[in-house]
């Protein structure tokens, strides 16, 4: 994933991902806070307010994953432990209509 992958980068996040053409890989992601970022309490916060974020949006990418029977592997990485709800999910809705844009440009 983070060799091969495409990467696109917001303010407060990063987010890696992998397209497969078949349906047979599922959607599957994850939430990424390194240990530079602070103690387990301050990245522990900062994935559950990337996984609200994602959870709120996920229709911009997953339905339309659906539809054309793709797979689809994302990562969204934490760049900082101080970031608000508000930031992350405007950076958050930005990068999965990237990925989407890039999706249907590249089919």
């Amino acid at each position: 994933m983070f060799k091969e992958g495409i990467h696109f980068h917001a303010k407060t996040i990063d987010l890696k991902f992998l397209i497969f053409p078949d349906s047979s890989e599922e959607f599957r992601i994850g939430f990424v806070a390194s240990k530079r970022l602070g103690n387990a309490v301050k990245r522990n916060h900062i994935k559950r307010i990337m996984r609200e974020a994602f959870r709120l949006n996920q229709h911009i990418l997953i339905e339309y994953c659906k539809s054309s029977n793709l797979g689809l592997h994302l990562v969204l990485i934490a760049k900082n432990t101080n970031s608000d709800f508000n930031n992350v999910e405007k950076d958050c809705v930005n990068l999965l209509k990237l990925v989407r844009k890039h999706i249907q440009n590249t089919l």
